[in-house]
């Protein structure tokens, strides 16, 4: 999230930014400043900002003239005014601009809480959908989407409920994840609305907090092999399908973890002849299964 403060009052502007500052607390944010219209303009042309608090009055153009300028190129930032007057006219001009905000100096605490609150609300949404809509190009096998942090290795994980997942609850799930320090990223299964797809940086281990709280949660998980890039995730997808699949056949496991098939044990011609004899004979084919696992063992198989 970015905020800009913008005022040509060095004192003003410098305790705005202690104010929100300490609003902010330990959520993460960089709080840019400005002395007039021009600089702001120069750093909104090259940094996405989410609020832009600017005084109004200041030499050359004006806080309004600035915001006029973020309209006219159809910025994403809010735009709230700061002014030592309760002027009319500014506030029409505001008004006639789409700015719902206005702050009189001495500035509220209360309510520049409640304007930096619903602005990191709506950065932290607009990043979540973001990243849900890259996750679902992944999982669907789209290479060019972007992996939405760097890590040396990758796990996927598919939770699944006994009913649809409400927003509220993957919300609190991700959220417990990343208070653990947890890198991640989130989505509902677009081919199952029980399910949630979490993306996870395989190097913290994310397997071993995961495991400790489905049971708390009524949620079985199916997790896929590591893998490094983009190219792998459709595959992880899919091992991950696979291994919930075995967690649900198992109603002591809550977490599984996809294994590669082992190779071929049997030849075609023993697998060809123990369906016969289970066909026709139970008794016969359950002789022969116990020879041929004896073989197995004589070999040195595992099975």
């Amino acid at each position: 999230m970015n905020i800009l403060v913008v005022d040509d009052e060095i004192y003003a502007r410098k305790a705005l930014i202690k104010q929100v500052t300490e609003l902010l607390g330990s959520r993460p944010c960089e709080l840019y400043e400005a002395q007039d219209a021009e600089t702001a303009r120069l750093l909104l042309s090259r940094i996405p900002f989410d609020l832009v608090l600017t005084d109004i009055c200041m030499p050359g153009q004006t806080g309004l003239d600035l915001v006029e300028y973020m309209v006219s190129n159809q910025m994403a930032a809010q735009a709230v005014l700061v002014s030592g007057y309760a002027e009319f006219d500014y506030a029409k001009r505001a008004m006639e601009l789409g700015v719902r905000e206005y702050l009189l100096k001495p500035i509220e605490q209360e309510k520049l809480r409640r304007i930096v609150t619903d602005a990191v609300n709506r950065s932290e949404q607009a990043r979540d959908e973001n990243l849900t809509q890259n996750l679902k190009r992944l999982v669907r096998g789209d290479t060019t989407a972007e992996l939405p942090f760097a890590a040396a290795a990758y796990r996927l994980v598919l939770l699944q409920a006994s009913k649809d997942i409400t927003p509220s609850l993957y919300r609190s799930i991700c959220t417990e994840c990343r208070g653990k320090g947890l890198r991640l990223a989130y989505a509902v299964d677009p081919l199952n609305a029980t399910r949630i797809i979490l993306l996870l940086d395989d190097e913290q281990s994310p397997l071993d907090f995961l495991g400790t709280r489905l049971a708390n949660l009524h949620l079985i998980a199916g997790a896929s092999l590591p893998f490094q890039d983009a190219s792998g995730a459709a595959e992880a997808f899919r091992q991950a399908q696979s291994a919930i699949g075995g967690c649900i056949a198992n109603a002591f496991c809550r977490l599984f973890v996809y294994q590669e098939p082992r190779k071929l044990m049997f030849t075609e011609n023993e697998l060809a002849l123990f369906s016969e004899y289970l066909e026709k004979n139970t008794a016969r084919a359950r002789t022969y299964k116990e020879k041929l696992l004896e073989r197995l063992v004589l070999d040195g198989s595992e099975y």
